[in-house]
């Protein structure tokens, strides 16, 4: 069921646009006289829903807090229903198949068998992701 609709809203990229791309950006910042310590992998929006499952994972494995104002998000709309009054769980969170309280759960109840001999690139995580697009 579709309970959603769109917005109308566009997104504006300039930088894509211009054809700057994100090892590029890395680069200028490695030019820089200072570092911001921001992991590229986390980016400026920490658990943006439109990152891959194993990089909020790892974010949430490295600090759990993380996901606080996620989980307090979702619970501000849980019993939201959609426009017909029909309860409608995609209105009720961010990621579609699980909420980050759920997401939180499983980064924090068990380790995946890899985690600790391999580290995870950007492109590990790719599968998965949606591009962003939002400076991240």
């Amino acid at each position: 069921m579709n309970c959603g609709s769109r917005t109308g809203a566009h997104a504006v990229l300039p930088l894509a646009d211009a054809g700057v791309r994100e090892a590029d950006v890395l680069d200028w910042w490695k030019r820089q006289p200072f570092d911001l310590g921001i992991p590229s992998y986390a980016g400026n929006c920490t658990l943006c829903m439109l990152k891959g499952r194993a990089k909020l994972i790892r974010l949430i494995r490295e600090d759990p807090t993380l996901a606080d104002w996620w989980i307090e998000q979702e619970a501000k709309v849980a019993n939201r229903t959609g426009p017909d009054g029909r309860a409608c769980d995609s209105m009720k969170r961010f990621r579609l198949g699980e909420t980050y309280a759920e997401l939180k759960a499983a980064a924090l109840a068990h380790r995946d068998l890899f985690d600790e001999a391999v580290a995870c690139t950007s492109a590990d995580d790719e599968s998965d992701s949606v591009d962003c697009h939002c400076t991240d």
